[in-house]
This record gives C-alpha cells, structure tokens and sequence, in this order.
C-alpha cells in the first residue's frame, strides 16, 4: 500500500508542460501514487489543445497528501501550486 498519493488537479487550458514535468518526476517515487484529477472523467483540453484524460474526479479521488495544480495560459490568473496535507 502507498505511504501517500499525489493528486494533480487538472483544468482546462491549463499549461501542459507544468503539468507533465512535475508528473514525470513525482510518479517515480517510491511508495507513493500520482492521481490526475478533474471535474468530471470527461478528456480536459490542455492550452495547445491536447486532451488529458483523468483517472479520478473529485468525487472519487483518496485523499491526496500533496495536491499539485499546474498554471493555465497567460493572463488566466492561474499559477501552479502546491499543497502538502498533514
């Protein structure tokens, strides 16, 4: 069993290289599970138009210990962040 998971928090137009970077490093760690979350499981257009599928919504997600959200076009007001959960 993983000793935490990770969610990534998707939404449309967001920067696909701010998602995926992250994603790439974060989903090597050992005992942990990386999660791409959304609203609904519906494909979600990235800002160059690629569609990233989730595998969970929010409604079915486990409780993340870190929640990433990458940043969306510029002049969306949308920044990456990220939130570590005790």
């Amino acid at each position: 069993m993983p000793l935490f998971n990770i969610g990534f928090v998707i939404f449309p137009d967001l920067t696909l290289l701010d998602f995926t970077g992250p994603l790439q490093v974060l989903s090597r760690l050992p005992q942990s599970t990386t999660h791409i979350v959304a609203r609904s499981a519906a494909p979600v257009p990235s800002d160059c138009g690629l569609g990233l599928v989730p595998t969970h919504t929010f409604a079915n997600c486990p409780p993340p210990r870190f929640d990433l959200r990458p940043r969306g076009k510029p002049g969306s007001g949308r920044r990456f962040s990220a939130i570590a959960k005790p």
